[in-house]
């Protein structure tokens, strides 16, 4: 599933009626119907030079509303969205490390470092509706029931 000095895979979600894979040095693949994982991570992916050094794009979350709607999240506050051909950056506003992302139709919701809680999606941007005072590590962000759910460390 990789190539040469890539780095691992972080993070696994079943958008549409495929598996997704996401990871380090910019890595995105998606399961065939025949079993074989398939890069779709042209312009993303940036293999690794020197495995003590930085890594570039190194994604921590994946997830979308559709085959042709899915976002990826990482590092230094980089969001990536795909649109079933190409990927587009998307400005997050931050540069804290990003953990998690979900999606729920319009309503996309971005957690991570230093408090940081992002909700909206390509079309519209994203802001910050957390509290710019919590000094904790958002892992991970759910919606149930119209409230949204954080977990921390």
């Amino acid at each position: 599933m990789t190539r040469g000095l890539a780095g691992y895979v972080t993070n696994i979600r079943e958008i549409g009626a495929s598996l997704y894979v996401c990871g380090i040095s910019g890595q995105v693949y998606r399961r065939t119907d025949e079993g074989k994982w398939v890069a779709i991570d042209r312009g993303l992916y940036k293999p690794l030079t020197d495995p003590a050094g930085e890594h570039e794009n190194m994604f921590t979350c994946i997830d979308g509303n559709s085959e042709s709607d899915i976002y990826v999240v990482g590092m230094n506050g980089v969001i990536f969205h795909f649109d079933g051909e190409q990927w587009t950056s998307v400005d997050s506003s931050t540069h804290s490390h990003l953990n998690w992302v979900r999606c729920y139709g319009d309503d996309v919701y971005i957690c991570g470092s230093d408090g940081v809680l992002l909700k909206g999606n390509r079309d519209i941007g994203f802001e910050h509706v957390g509290s710019t005072d919590v000094d904790l590590t958002w892992r991970c962000v759910c919606e149930f029931a119209g409230k949204v759910y954080l977990g921390s460390n």
